[in-house]
């Protein structure tokens, strides 16, 4: 049934039904159709899932050197700890009568001892693992991927046949757990080989001096172990690292989608534009007509001010307007009689402002030499003057 939480379909174990399995081991991301590079807020939104390429046998080699370096320095300190309490013990010299009292104390002291003991190579195998962490995915704290998702309790044996039989993944894990396991093997058999004369010989040397020659040898494995662990790091995080690529690649379409989220609908974006320019539009028509000048590019930007000494402390663009929307302008300013003077650099200049925004203080003495020739009705300027108001302007950059 299909509202029960564990379900079997019966033609899924149909050995026939096989054939149409996605099979992950042999399919890649282009085979998917997933053929585009993330971009940055894929790679975010995987990294918010707790999906980021990291190897495990880095935070085991560096919490196996690190617990037995901490061990190898205070081993001595450590074993005598031992020896003397279990001494005491033994002898019963740490009580006259040995009652529960007693006991309650035994076991506090050897809990005492015990944290004494694993204290410190407990807080240093934690370190070194905080630190193999830190080295591969940086300081990044979710918990995203601790939400339960019930999705994942329905059975689904080609789900299982897909991640568990035909998965990169797990034959991957697979290839390195072989070759950690071949490779532990042929160091402890090349350590015990190379060993094995005194071996021989600890039947006849004293039981602690036996213990001590064992424990080096183990050592010598050990360390050896590390150092394997810390060659395979690198290429287990490069494989983990292609497999991320691949798993978060995206098709074109959720490509298009995303861009579509993050920047707007083209349609609604093309919407918005329209509206824009018609506002704009009616702005022109409602302002140019009672501009006091307009200042040209002569045809590429038309920019109109307004100046009322009375309301203002400075000129005012009350309208701007580029190519079709700034031959509009110098339409309206001629039936409106409107002065329009062909200063290009001033008009550039005066574009990068914002409509109802009075001018800098920078543009006050070239803007002022305008309205002067508005108010002596000047229909026309030399390109003499004209050079002396770009270059009172040159240089200016408001945007």
């Amino acid at each position: 049934m299909e509202n029960q939480l564990f379900s079997i379909d019966l033609k899924e174990l149909d050995p026939l039904q096989l054939e149409n399995f996605d099979l992950q081991f042999f399919a890649s991301a282009e085979d998917e159709g997933r053929t585009e590079d993330p971009t940055e807020k894929r790679r975010e939104e995987a990294q918010e899932e707790g999906q980021f390429p990291r190897t495990e046998e880095l935070p085991g080699a560096l919490i196996m050197g690190a617990g037995f370096l901490i061990i190898w320095i205070f081993g001595g300190w450590m074993l005598g700890e031992i020896e003397e309490f279990t001494r005491e013990v033994l002898s019963l010299n740490m009580f006259d009568d040995v009652n529960p009292g007693n006991i309650m104390t035994i076991f506090r002291t050897i809990t005492w001892i015990t944290i004494r003991l694993t204290a410190p190579v407990a807080s240093v195998a934690f370190l070194a693992g905080a630190v193999a962490h830190l080295s591969q995915v940086g300081f990044l704290f979710t918990v995203k991927p601790l939400k339960p998702d019930l999705s994942n309790l329905k059975f689904s044996m080609k789900k299982l046949l897909e991640k568990v039989v035909f998965s990169k993944k797990v034959a991957w894990k697979m290839l390195i757990s072989a070759v950690k396991l071949i490779a532990v093997a042929l160091v402890a058999l090349e350590v015990v080989y190379s060993s094995f004369d005194r071996l021989i010989l600890l039947v006849d040397v004293p039981l602690l001096n036996g213990v001590s020659y064992v424990l080096s040898l183990a050592f010598e494995i050990i360390w050896k172990t590390v150092l394997i662990l810390f060659i395979i790091s690198p290429i287990d995080w490069a494989f983990q690292k292609y497999q991320h690529e691949q798993s978060i690649m995206m098709t074109p379409q959720q490509k298009k989608d995303e861009r579509k989220q993050s920047e707007g609908d083209p349609e609604i974006k093309r919407w918005q534009q329209q509206k824009m320019r018609e506002m704009m539009q009616r702005r022109v028509e409602q302002e140019v007509p009672d501009a006091d000048v307009v200042i040209t590019n002569p045809t590429h930007y038309a920019v109109a001010l307004v100046f009322d000494e009375e309301l203002m402390d400075a000129p005012r663009v009350v309208a701007k307007g580029k190519d079709l929307l700034a031959q509009r302008i110098r339409q309206l300013a001629r039936e409106n009689a409107v002065p329009i003077y062909r200063i290009p650099l001033l008009a550039r200049t005066l574009f990068q402002l914002e409509l109802n925004q009075e001018i800098p203080p920078v543009l006050y003495d070239a803007v002022a030499t305008v309205l002067a020739w508005v108010q002596r009705n000047r229909k026309q300027i030399s390109r003499k003057e004209r050079a002396q108001i770009e270059q009172k302007v040159r240089g200016i950059d408001l945007g």
